[in-house]
């Protein structure tokens, strides 16, 4: 809680399980639940006069399980008027997956966990919208070791169209059609910040 403002984040949704697993593709798929059991996360549509710089925290996590022959993979979260639909990336960084970088992990290995924490700040408001994202993802590559990298849209703005509710859905893609190789989602937080 801030001593200043009396405020605190408010936590506007939280899941925790095991998501669809992405495994035999290379297609982009969400790693949401299941819209039948469980709604997505999204920014609520504001109110008009609502005060530029709403800001909101996601934070996702979940594990790779690699085969003999591991594949790439990667993880980066998108905006859409629907839920589970992938339309705006929220990393919008050219030369990566929506600036998430391609990780090959070490072959033969069960639940290597990733996580990506992303704040997300509305910059202009209305049907032509903007956010900046930053934050950060971390992942293991190994039994014993991982790494991390900053990510989001840095000074380029991303869409939006803040007077309808902007679902977000978690995106995975493998960088082959490995069977046994698969990403899933098993934690997925958004808060609410000011």
């Amino acid at each position: 809680m801030s001593f200043f403002t009396g405020t605190q984040m408010e936590c506007l949704y939280a899941w925790a399980g095991t998501g669809p697993g992405l495994t035999g593709t290379v297609t982009q798929t969400s790693l949401n639940p299941t819209i039948a059991t469980q709604p997505g996360p999204k920014i609520p549509a504001q109110l008009p006069g609502t005060p530029l710089f709403r800001a909101y925290r996601l934070i996702c996590s979940g594990i790779m399980t690699t085969a003999a022959t591991a594949v790439s993979y990667s993880v980066r979260p998108l905006l859409g008027l629907t839920d589970g639909a992938l339309t705006t990336n929220l990393y919008p960084n050219a030369g990566s997956i929506g600036g998430y970088p391609a990780i090959t992990p070490t072959i033969s290995l069960t639940g290597l966990p990733w996580n990506v924490e992303l704040n997300i700040i509305l910059t202009a408001m209305g049907t032509s919208g903007t956010a900046l994202t930053c934050g950060d993802a971390s992942w293991a590559t190994s039994a014993t070791a991982g790494a991390g990298t900053a990510v989001g849209s840095g000074v380029t703005t991303v869409a939006i169209n803040t007077t309808v509710d902007n679902f977000i859905a978690v995106a995975g893609t493998l960088g082959g059609t490995t069977a046994a190789n698969t990403l899933t989602l098993s934690q997925l937080m958004l808060f609410g910040c000011n």
